[in-house]
């Protein structure tokens, strides 16, 4: 073994974020609550990656919320940060499933998920 001298800058840490696509298989949603009364609010965080699993920063985030009539908005929108999350909240002013599907920087997310609202 010998020691090699380079030019070249090291790094050492990965990038905490990073200007690539949205990967869809790589990239989540998650929610501190899935069965919740109405009126209460779930909190819903979306994580976006791109294929290295690196975090996508500054993209934007959008939830679409079916069926409409029973949630306050419909379709939320935020810009994630440089960890790649992007934060929401949910409430709806009737019973019901809420079923949640994502769309990061204009790609639709493998993953969603449902939450029920009871009276």
């Amino acid at each position: 073994m010998g020691l090699q001298i380079t030019s070249k800058p090291v790094r050492l840490f990965g990038k905490a974020a990073d200007s690539g696509a949205v990967d869809p298989g790589n990239s989540t949603i998650w929610s501190d609550k899935y069965s919740l009364k109405v009126g209460e609010a779930a909190s819903v965080k979306v994580f976006l990656y791109n294929a290295d699993n690196r975090a996508v920063g500054g993209k934007k985030a959008v939830l679409n919320l079916t069926p409409a009539e029973i949630v306050e908005k419909n379709v939320l929108e935020e810009t994630t940060d440089s960890n790649g999350q992007a934060n929401f909240s949910i409430t709806a002013k009737g019973p019901g499933t809420v079923k949640v599907s994502v769309i990061g920087e204009g790609v639709s997310l493998s993953k969603g998920l449902d939450l029920v609202f009871v009276k």
